[in-house]
């Protein structure tokens, strides 16, 4: 029972809906009656900014600790696996205890994996002036273009020129400069028109492949992306955690051949 009378009478305990909005990294609280049934774990279960991006497997009420469960969990996953086999393919098969963690989704992620991106632009781009590639006078157009902000970079109306979604700036000075420089460091990169995903979001896809971006490398470059050490601190925990996590992803794999390998024996 909530202690707090006047926690009561808040919109969230009623009606069941995202009726109030949550400040950040607020924890949501809903009564038993809102929820409607027993909560294991609130932080997870419910919608947090920390686990808003989240991923859960689904629930198939199988122990698979145990011998019986396990058996009719095989035996589940291969019926399937057998529907849709380019979905389910049998070689990804482990037990539903040993599912690792999704990787966390955190707000704090992104937006420095965001900062690192474009730190390595700005450096390739001053790479390509020190060898001569390109002018001082592209470089300081191209960065006015791009800039949204003092430190932020945007290649989406870019994109949208050349595209032809933005003839207002398409041949101006800033646009052909950008052109120039984005071709001098190599990544003029064509966009796909037979996907959801937006101009600038194929774009930093793509060049993160081309410069061969990781979160080692992001690591490195935290103190100079993140001057508040609480700040780095937090993403240093982040990084932690998906290393945690992409070491059970393959211990479970391991663990899957060797499993494959003595049934095929």
């Amino acid at each position: 029972m909530e202690p707090n009378a006047l926690e009561w009478f808040r919109l969230e305990q009623w009606g069941r809906g995202l009726s109030s909005r949550l400040f950040y990294n607020e924890v949501p609280n809903p009564t038993w009656f809102r929820h409607g049934g027993h909560l294991d774990n609130k932080e997870e279960q419910l919608y947090s900014f920390t686990h808003a991006g989240g991923q859960q497997l689904p629930e198939y009420n199988i122990d698979t600790t145990t011998p019986e469960g396990a058996e009719r969990w095989r035996a589940e996953y291969q019926f399937l696996s057998a529907l849709t086999p380019e979905l389910i393919p049998q070689k990804d098969f482990m037990l539903l205890h040993e599912y690792p963690k999704f990787i966390c989704e955190e707000p704090h992620f992104p937006r420095v994996w965001n900062l690192f991106r474009q730190k390595t632009l700005r450096r390739a781009i001053t790479a390509a002036v020190d060898a001569g590639a390109i002018s001082v006078v592209d470089e300081a157009a191209a960065i006015k273009f791009m800039g949204t902000t003092k430190n932020s970079l945007s290649i989406a109306q870019f994109l949208q020129a050349r595209e032809g979604l933005r003839p207002d700036i398409f041949g101006t000075e800033g646009y052909e400069a950008t052109n120039r420089v984005l071709e001098a460091i190599g990544a003029d990169f064509s966009v796909n028109k037979k996907t959801a995903r937006e101009y600038d979001s194929q774009f930093w896809f793509n060049f993160d492949q081309k410069y061969e971006l990781t979160e080692i490398g992001m690591r490195e470059e935290l103190p100079g992306l993140v001057s508040d050490p609480q700040n780095r601190l937090r993403v240093e925990a982040i990084l932690d955690e998906t290393k945690q996590v992409l070491d059970q992803v393959e211990d479970a794999a391991e663990r899957n051949a060797a499993r494959v390998e003595a049934g095929s024996q």
